[in-house]
């Protein structure tokens, strides 16, 4: 019965430690939907269909000449038509109507949306 006090105490301290390296260790990553990188979304309308494209391969595969309309929207305007992954706003860029060939060698960047 002497060493209930003692034993209570270490018991005490160890919860406290365990406890406390249980928050600083670090949990599971968080998922797709709540971490993004900050970029705006690129949308490209070819033929009226939308289509999403990463920003360096916008830059290299769309040629000067073939684009019909561009429209850069604020992030409040791109959040109310395109929801969250609108978040750092939104390029929109409609092309001209695209031959087989140029519409082939766009085909394998571009993402449906």
């Amino acid at each position: 019965m002497k060493f209930l006090p003692l034993l209570m105490v270490v018991v005490l301290i160890c919860c406290l430690f365990f406890g406390v390296n249980a928050q600083e260790r670090k949990g599971l990553p968080p998922s797709f939907a709540t971490v993004t990188k900050p970029e705006m979304l690129y949308l490209t309308i070819i033929h009226n269909r939308h289509y999403r494209m990463r920003p360096v391969q916008a830059d290299s595969l769309v040629k000067l000449g073939q684009v019909k309309d561009l429209k850069v929207m604020t992030v409040s305007e791109g959040a109310a038509i395109y929801g969250y992954r609108a978040a750092y706003g939104v390029v929109l860029v409609e092309l001209n109507p695209l031959g087989r060939k140029a519409y082939r060698r766009l085909k394998a960047a571009l993402e449906k949306f």
